[in-house]
């Protein structure tokens, strides 16, 4: 199992606003699609409520504090240990981090993979990939390892943007 991170953010780290992502990137949605497709993904309750349904064709883990909370085709999760422990019956499979802010946070430090959508805009977020950027960027930590996609600005794309994948350094 590998765990990924999976984010797209804007030129200030901002990731969403009013619960919602603030730019619509096609080229974006096909690739996290195509990526996750067959695997786990686990995010935050207001990132699936945002979304309002399970993921079709994947293991959709909510994370949340709440004790009680239920929703129909997913698992629930309290906290990241659950999450691990979710995973080992899924052992084939990878685990994709898909937000919100806290939960990329937890998962930070336990991320083999960083799949990130650089957007070519500055949104007023509420939300923001909370890093320290000398943390991401440090060669002795993250190796750049190749750029997924480049795609321009077009009709079914708001804005320029690239999806780069960085691996773990060891």
């Amino acid at each position: 199992m590998q765990t990924n991170i999976i984010v797209a953010m804007d030129q200030n780290s901002g990731i969403g606003k009013d619960n919602k992502i603030p730019w619509r990137l096609n080229e974006d949605m096909k690739t996290f699609k195509s990526l996750t497709k067959g695997n786990c993904i686990v995010m935050g309750r207001k990132t699936f409520e945002s979304i309002g349904r399970p993921l079709k064709n994947r293991i959709n883990i909510v994370l949340t504090e709440k004790k009680d909370y239920k929703q129909k085709g997913v698992l629930v999760a309290n906290d990241v240990s659950d999450v691990l422990n979710i995973m080992k019956e899924y052992g084939d499979k990878d685990l994709f981090v898909c937000g919100g802010s806290r939960v990329y946070r937890s998962f930070m430090p336990l991320a083999d993979n960083i799949y990130i959508t650089l957007v070519s805009i500055k949104c007023d977020c509420d939300t923001h990939f909370v890093y320290e950027q000398s943390y991401l960027w440090n060669e002795a930590k993250w190796k750049y390892d190749k750029t997924i996609f480049l795609q321009r600005k077009n009709e079914k794309n708001e804005y320029n943007s690239r999806m780069l994948l960085f691996k773990r350094a060891n």
